[in-house]
């Protein structure tokens, strides 16, 4: 979210305003992710007609670098005026980093194994006879410096302790890596 930072100097013919403002990226190709953006803010110093001084507000200043074009081996861009969607009348003097390092990689499909969790210990009067994971794997889409094929899809843990003995449980979502994920039975 933009915010607001600092008014510079004012002029008989505007005022200067300095603003940080998040990079927003658009149009990221589909087979690409983002593995790293260095710095993910840039400031941006206008210079504001003084009829207009009142009427922008830090969300009306926004950067959007387009990497429709991008490919792996881009690692620098520039950032631009063009770039910044501004009222008429209203100058770019300064933007601060003028360039952004972005560290893109390829995305890959693969089939990663579901791994269940049981906690809790099952009545005594019950007897665990079959315990199955549908899907045993589901196809997962990332970079393969976050995902790799020896990585497991864990869910929640499936707590077997309950007075109301387990037909079926389902879970609706998980995650790879630890990450937690949210299981509706």
């Amino acid at each position: 979210m933009p915010s607001f930072e600092l008014v510079e100097e004012v002029s008989k013919t505007g005022i200067e305003k300095t603003y940080t403002t998040s990079l927003q990226l658009i149009n990221i190709p589909s087979d690409l992710g983002v593995i790293e953006l260095s710095p993910s803010e840039v400031e941006v110093s206008l210079k504001i007609p003084k009829q207009l001084e009142n009427s922008i507000s830090p969300a009306d200043i926004s950067l959007r670098l387009n990497l429709e074009n991008a490919n792996v081996s881009d690692k620098e861009f520039t950032i631009s005026e063009s770039m910044i969607g501004l009222l008429p009348d209203v100058e770019v003097m300064k933007i601060s980093p003028s360039k952004i390092n972005i560290k893109l990689e390829k995305l890959e499909e693969i089939m990663l194994e579901v791994e269940p969790s049981i906690i809790g210990n099952l009545r005594k009067d019950l007897i665990l006879e079959k315990f199955e994971v549908i899907p045993s794997k589901i196809k997962v889409k990332g970079p393969l410096n976050i995902i790799n094929e020896n990585d497991k899809v864990r869910i929640l843990p499936i707590d077997i302790s309950s007075e109301v003995p387990y037909k079926e449980n389902k879970c609706r979502s998980a995650a790879v890596n630890h990450e937690q994920g949210t299981c509706v039975t």
